[in-house]
């Protein structure tokens, strides 16, 4: 095996995870918002998109919506082959460990960092418990070291008392005789990592605690960074392959999905989840886009914030949802700061956006006055039942092709309940024609996004 050596200059390979089912739309908005970049340039594989870039593309790569985290690829070894024993397999990871370049990806991590949005894991606690229990602040930028005055502690008054002035130390180095990368990065943050296994299969002759154990204690070694499980800033990735393996550095702290959203629900749906239903409808200047079934406010939100040019509508029928996506939608509105890139600081934003509550099966709209429906329905599991679905979806897809314009109009919605849903488009193929089925992972669960076309036939034409 090669050592990779990262060049914060040069091109590198970023990885990014996204929703298992949704990589082509991911790898679309790659090639759309990296213009100069060709197809060939962007490998799609089972949940994870691919693409070469460069430090000055970072900034942009940060302001994806569709992808949940982003990686620096260090090392990835295809075909590889596991040895017999556990010791031989340890003993080449550790000889991995040894190759990489470690002081070459710090320093891209180093420049990553301003571009890193959210707050970690620290911050976090930080927030829930009092000062008193806290040990401290972990922004996405780094702990800068503290240089405020502190009062010595009596063992280091002793030693300094009569100790005389030594000479500068040399470089360490590690056990193998390499000199050992600092622990601080070149702008000054304390590195505090861990490493992270993820095991695909049951093949390889290593578990994934002790491939953790192994690699990150020689990465200790020869970088002398400091070793923290929960409060890290810096993640390094080991994902062991039935027949590969890889090496990456998180280039997020915390993933991308965790956005926009500050009152959330039972069953609140994610953001990147939310931009990709909206990014397969293809929505256009002015056109009106609902969500008759919002909950928290994901799409509508969502939609607002990246097609401002068209108007968003999220409805429900309790309540509690519509106050929830109207706290949403007026938390943004008030916080600019929280959305990266889309509002001058400190200035309100105005997003293109509404909320009202009302009955799906009936809606206060006029015919054909709606171009774009874009929902997560229920499930049938935390919200209502699947008894209930068989009633539920007929209806509201009955209702949708009355308010929907006829020939232009779409639908993409959001459902485990895959046969009652597709029985319910089948009973009504006068009005929907189904065009699109994509098949996504839902924690844990097949859901299925169903992209619909609404017919040239009138809802007033309806077969009895």
């Amino acid at each position: 095996m090669n050592p990779n050596h990262i060049n914060p200059d040069n091109n590198v390979t970023v990885a990014a995870s996204v929703a298992t089912g949704l990589e082509k739309v991911a790898a679309n908005e790659i090639q759309e918002k990296f213009p100069y970049m060709d197809k060939s340039d962007v490998i799609v594989k089972q949940g994870r998109v691919y693409w070469k870039t460069n430090r000055s593309s970072l900034a942009l790569a940060h302001k994806l919506r569709s992808i949940d985290r982003m990686f620096l690829i260090v090392k990835t070894c295809e075909n590889y082959i596991y040895k017999e024993t556990k010791e031989e397999s340890y003993a080449d990871l550790v000889q991995l460990a040894r190759e990489i370049n470690w002081s070459d990806i710090v320093k891209f991590w180093g420049y990553n960092k301003q571009y890193c949005k959210g707050k970690s894991r620290q911050e976090n606690l930080y927030k829930k418990y009092p000062k008193s229990q806290a040990k401290g602040n972990s922004y996405c930028n780094g702990d800068k070291l503290d240089d405020s005055p502190r009062e010595p502690a009596k063992d280091d008054i002793l030693a300094s008392s009569d100790t005389e002035p030594q000479e500068p130390k040399k470089p360490r180095t590690s056990q193998n005789g390499t000199p050992i990368v600092p622990n601080i990065a070149p702008d000054g943050t304390l590195v505090r990592y861990r490493v992270t296994t993820n095991r695909v299969g049951k093949k390889q002759p290593v578990t994934s605690p002790e491939a953790s154990y192994r690699f990150g204690g020689e990465i200790q070694d020869i970088t002398d960074w400091q070793v923290d499980l929960s409060n890290y800033n810096l993640e390094i990735m080991l994902c062991l392959g039935e027949s590969s393996l890889e090496v990456a550095v998180a280039l997020t702290l915390q993933s991308l999905h965790r956005r926009n959203i500050t009152h959330f629900g039972a069953t609140t749906l994610r953001a990147t989840t939310a931009y990709c239903m909206l990014r397969m409808c293809n929505i256009q200047t002015g056109e009106l886009v609902v969500d008759p079934m919002c909950g928290s406010g994901a799409i509508p939100v969502e939609g607002a914030l990246e097609w401002p040019n068209s108007y968003h509508i999220g409805g429900d029928n309790t309540s509690s949802a519509t106050e929830r996506c109207s706290c949403n939608l007026q938390f943004i509105n008030e916080n600019p700061d929280f959305v990266d890139g889309h509002h001058e600081k400190d200035k309100r934003m105005n997003l293109r956006a509404d909320t009202i509550q009302w009955d799906v099966t009936c809606l206060p709209l006029k015919t054909n006055s709606i171009d774009v429906v874009v929902s997560d329905l229920p499930f049938g599991k935390r919200v209502g039942s699947k008894v209930d679905n068989r009633k539920l979806y007929p209806a509201l897809l009955k209702e949708l092709a009355r308010v929907t314009i006829c020939d232009s109009g779409r639908a993409c919605l959001l459902t485990q309940d895959k046969r009652t849903i597709k029985r319910s488009i089948d009973g009504l193929h006068f009005l929907w024609k189904l065009k699109k089925t994509q098949y996504i992972n839902i924690g844990g669960l097949t859901a299925g996004v169903f992209l619909l076309q609404r017919t040239k036939n009138n809802f007033e034409d309806m077969p009895s």
